[in-house]
């Protein structure tokens, strides 16, 4: 077997029209699917940057053991600076800016405690 390339990352979620307004209305991802099926009738709510092969699907918390948060997801963004100001502006708490020899990145978490790495590559002439 040779992998293509990550597909889906599901995150667990306890409302998951309050995600989906966060990753759509702040981290301006797209829906790419909304729909209800399966034998459980669940909701699956597919996201991602526009164009991205890889999405990621809020899927609501069925058993305690689903309800831990995911952490060390990573978001290329092209102006970090820009990205903080427009989460602070929705009310979400990124931690400040850090500057690593490989360019900046800052961590904030979505409503349900999942974590979030913001990075901005520099361009090292």
């Amino acid at each position: 077997m040779k992998a293509e390339f990550i597909d889906v990352v599901c995150l667990p979620v306890n409302d998951p029209e309050r995600a989906k307004s966060f990753y759509t209305e702040v981290l301006g991802f797209t829906v790419v699917r909304d729909t209800r099926g399966g034998p459980l009738h669940s909701r699956w709510i597919e996201l991602g940057p526009e164009g991205a092969k890889t999405t990621i699907a809020l899927v609501e918390a069925q058993s305690r053991r689903s309800q831990y948060p995911v952490e060390g997801l990573v978001l290329k963004v092209s102006n970090l600076e820009q990205a903080r100001a427009r989460l602070v502006h929705y009310g979400c708490r990124p931690k400040e800016i850090s500057r690593e020899t490989w360019g900046l990145h800052l961590t904030v978490n979505d409503p349900d405690g999942n974590g979030w790495v913001l990075v901005e590559h520099e361009i090292t002439v």
